[in-house]
């Protein structure tokens, strides 16, 4: 066990008798290693989906070449974010994550107001970042269902409802099929980025007539109605920061794994370059990314992959 193991070693459980007051701790399964951890967190930030999604919001906001830099920005940013979130992670692993940090690094006269804010800002951003999960899901299933059949327009209630289904399933595998989740945890990262490359490949293969070098890098498409391409670039922003987020997730596992001082932030870089090489394609037709994938390849099953 290292130094900093031994100073903080894996949080507790802790159970209170309330008739007796007394205290008694039991450590929580260890059911996570770092591949499912890592399946868990790169399932959770899911660059090439998010990088789809976003397709049409990037391109008129600068068109590929401002996609191209933002994201390397963005990434360059990220990785400095990912480095100093894990040095701490590994000094104080907790399941409260950046709740806990706060309290360990912030002066003390501030400690309970700031980790009340960041605690309350977290489970907001959880909250939305799920709902915005389902329906973003919800959007790209109905997308890939009018792109194969024209004649079908999809309804909000049909969002709904899909939505709906999710949170089912999501409760489903959270709860009663737990016990599943880390074995199929550990396929996410493959199957991910295995349909991401089959995809691309088939796209460059497919795709006709090809654009330019020129088009690709240096030729700037501004449709956001702002003048200042300065104000376009900053704005484009959003979808590569959103896309690589969320690595820090790995820091809310630390009950589970065995040696999370050390395995956190190991999780928090892989995933971090997972990411990062994971959202580095981009399309240049403003289309849906499931649109793309059909009217490229002419393939149903590509588009529902």
């Amino acid at each position: 066990m290292s130094e900093i193991e031994k100073e903080f070693p894996p949080p507790q459980e802790a159970t209170v008798d309330i008739s007796s007051g007394q205290m008694e701790e039991r450590r929580m399964e260890i059911r996570f290693n770092i591949w499912s951890t890592l399946g868990l967190v790169y399932s959770t930030t899911a660059t090439p989906i998010a990088v789809g999604s976003y397709l049409t919001f990037s391109l008129e906001l600068g068109g590929s070449p401002f996609y191209i830099y933002t994201y390397i920005f963005a990434v360059t940013l990220n990785i400095v974010l990912c480095t100093a979130l894990a040095e701490i992670a590994a000094v104080f692993p907790h399941p409260s994550g950046h709740i806990y940090w706060i309290g360990k690094l912030v002066p003390q006269h501030h400690v309970n107001v700031l980790s009340y804010c960041t605690g309350a800002l977290t489970s907001a951003a959880w909250f939305l970042w799920t709902a915005g999960t389902y329906l973003l899901t919800a959007q790209i299933l109905t997308a890939v269902a009018m792109a194969l059949h024209p004649l079908y327009t999809a309804q909000p209630w049909h969002l709904l409802l899909i939505s709906w289904a999710q949170a089912l399933l999501a409760i489903a595998w959270n709860i009663p099929l737990f016990k599943t989740l880390p074995a199929a945890l550990k396929s996410m990262v493959f199957l991910t980025n295995a349909g991401v490359l089959f995809i691309a490949l088939a796209l460059l293969v497919r795709t006709a007539p090809k654009q330019s070098a020129h088009d690709v890098f240096a030729a700037v498409l501004n449709n956001s109605g702002w003048p200042s391409d300065g104000v376009v670039f900053f704005l484009g922003l959003l979808p590569g920061t959103t896309a690589i987020n969320g690595f820090d997730a790995a820091a809310h596992m630390v009950e589970e794994m065995s040696q999370p001082a050390r395995q956190v932030p190991q999780v928090m870089f892989a995933v971090c370059a997972c990411d990062d090489c994971g959202g580095d394609g981009c399309d240049d037709d403003g289309e849906p990314c499931g649109v793309v994938v059909c009217d490229a390849s002419g393939a149903a099953v590509l588009a529902l992959a």
